[in-house]
């Protein structure tokens, strides 16, 4: 290429890169829009002896607000005063009028024979807030007679030194008199209440939870009301579909809150959570567990816990419908003999621990309902029999911290499981507590039929704190069984002792010798608990009995998991120690 040539080329790729840069340099942003503008011209109106100049026209952006100096004030004529530039009805005032269209304002003249208009002060269109009132004054000139009538009603005189209260729409309408002058023009101007926009419900009641058959309670509910103009203020006279009673189960059932104002209804909607009318909702319970004010709890099913010091079994009849006879009836009570000492039959406290279980708690289907027992309700009953007998099921080899064929869960349902004697090594289907275990026990037929069949993670996960399920053996739990169980009632995994959406804190967290931390993993004893040996710390205030998790420990095949005394969740024993305590699970469908 011939050296002409070549700049010629480099002359044109630099013009093209300039030109670029010009281009770019020069970009700007298309979608910002043009502002709006108006143009606001002036009338002189009917005033013929008017032969001044009028303010020039003005154009300006919407939204602006005139000026004094541009709302020229013009001179009075011999017959005639100026009174102000005027919108149709509306006095267009400075620093106040607001143009948001093309307009021409129009002057407004007085003869000089008629009194002043009436002036409203606040001005018409004033508008304010249902429970407020604004108080209207009334003025023209000096010696006038003011007369004004509200609405349709008769004329009367306005006292010159008062004002007229206004707390609902109101048009006042205004005519001034003043002798030797002609009467004003007859003006009005009307105030409105801000209409009312919508409702809603800012602090749900203190109560959302209830049984069927168990009445509203609204208290500390806050329903809020928003106004034309984004007001918002708290509002009463409110009303609810709940009805007397609630009448069907359901969770996130919604309530519908009705509010109405000068005509205007307005709804809005809460929801509540129902159980069925076995499952009585408990309003004052007071846990002995110390665990706070958050919690709800339930009332369901049945089971002997406190001692009755002065019943005396000679004057009550003995019924042998279930506790294997010892049970007697005195009034609408019912007791049970241990050890010649007698016990309460009461119902059964539940903590609610989530409304969406499944377990693991991951993805849990909403409406079950997760409870767990308030209390330590039994003692003597082992995780499993003997604690170094190994057993077989088919070509499986079971071992003693197995939960499936553990002897605590065959109580907890009420159903068979394999033993193995550890003398003769004879294994046979033990039937101990086969359709008479807690299940049967503790529930009517009717209430067993909403107990929701449970399927129960086994699996080494479920072994280990929620916050790592790799925590122990890096997971790893030679014990643990990858096949779920499905149970009525069961006991918690050490996982779900350890979830916080359930109200539980870590493992390692809780209660110390000071007693400044609290556990909601601590349980007390019943009496009766105790009487069959459960533990019941008694050299610690605040401490509880030690309980069973279904957890297998995973270092020995006859250890399982419990939860200590102080809620410490990180204890295991031998599997065969009865002096622990058990706090059965189950859950309810509220689908």
């Amino acid at each position: 290429m011939k050296k002409r040539e070549k700049k010629f080329v480099l002359a044109a790729l630099a013009l093209l890169a300039i030109t670029g840069l010009l281009a770019l340099a020069g970009c700007k942003n298309d979608t910002v829009p043009e502002p709006t503008r108006y143009t606001v011209k002036f009338d002189k109106g009917d005033n013929s002896e008017y032969t001044g100049d009028l303010p020039a026209d003005i154009t300006v952006v919407s939204g602006t607000k005139l000026t004094a100096e541009q709302l020229k004030v013009l001179d009075s004529t011999d017959n005639y005063i100026f009174e102000g530039w005027y919108d149709g009805e509306t006095k267009a005032e400075g620093g106040t009028y607001t143009v948001t269209k093309d307009v021409t304002l129009v002057a407004k003249w007085r003869d000089r024979g008629t009194v002043a208009s009436v002036n409203f002060s606040p001005a018409g269109g004033t508008k304010f807030y249902l429970g407020e009132s604004i108080a209207v004054s009334l003025t023209s000139e000096e010696g006038a007679t003011i007369q004004y009538h509200l609405g349709d009603g008769s004329w009367k005189d306005y006292d010159a030194g008062g004002k007229i209260q206004v707390t609902g729409d109101t048009t006042i309408t205004a005519k001034a008199t003043k002798e030797g002058l002609k009467p004003s023009t007859v003006t009005s101007a009307t105030y409105t209440v801000r209409k009312l926009e919508g409702i809603t419900v800012t602090t749900p009641p203190e109560r959302t939870v209830y049984s069927v058959g168990q009445s509203f309670d609204p208290t500390g509910m806050v329903v809020t009301a928003t106004y034309e103009g984004g007001k918002k203020q708290e509002v009463t006279g409110w009303t609810t579909d709940f009805g007397t009673v609630a009448t069907e189960k359901g969770l996130d059932k919604p309530v519908t809150v009705s509010y109405t104002e000068e005509d205007t209804p307005k709804t809005t909607t809460f929801t509540v959570t129902v159980f069925p009318a076995e499952v009585e909702v408990l309003t004052d319970y007071e846990s002995p567990n110390n665990t706070g004010n958050d919690c709800t709890y339930v009332a369901f099913g049945e089971w002997p816990q406190t001692e009755a010091v002065f019943f005396n079994p000679t004057t009550a009849p003995k019924s042998h419908e279930i506790f294997d006879g010892n049970y007697y009836v005195e009034g609408n009570d019912k007791y049970v003999e241990k050890d010649s000492k007698y016990y309460k039959v009461e119902p059964i406290v539940w903590r609610v621990l989530t409304t969406n279980y499944t377990a693991p708690p991951e993805g849990g289907t909403v409406g079950e309902i997760l409870l767990l027992a308030e209390k330590i309700l039994t003692g003597g009953i082992p995780y499993y029999d003997v604690y170094n007998v190994d057993r077989t099921v088919g070509e499986a080899t079971i071992h003693p911290n197995n939960y499936e064929h553990s002897a605590v869960r065959a109580w907890l349902n009420g159903l068979k499981y394999q033993y193995k004697g550890p003398d003769d090594g004879r294994q046979i289907e033990k039937e101990d507590y086969f359709g008479k275990g807690f299940l049967q026990t503790a529930f009517t037929q009717s209430a067993r039929g909403l107990i929701a069949d449970t399927t129960v993670d086994n699996s080494a996960a479920s072994t280990n704190p929620a916050s790592n399920p790799k925590l122990w053996e890096n997971g790893e739990n030679p014990y643990a069984s990858d096949t779920p169980t499905k149970d009525k009632i069961f006991l918690l995994s050490e996982e779900e002792a350890t979830t916080s959406e359930y109200g539980f804190a870590e493992y390692n967290v809780y209660v110390g010798t000071n007693g400044t931390t609290t556990s909601t993993r601590i349980r007390v004893t019943t009496d009766y608990a105790y009487a069959t040996g459960a533990n019941q710390s008694s050299t610690i205030p605040g401490y509880g009995g030690w309980w069973w998790l279904r957890s297998p420990y995973y270092g020995r095949e006859d250890f399982a998991r419990d939860i200590y005394r102080d809620g410490d969740a990180n204890d295991d024993i031998y599997v065969d120690f009865t002096n622990g305590g058990v706090v059965p699970a189950l859950s309810i469908s509220l689908q």
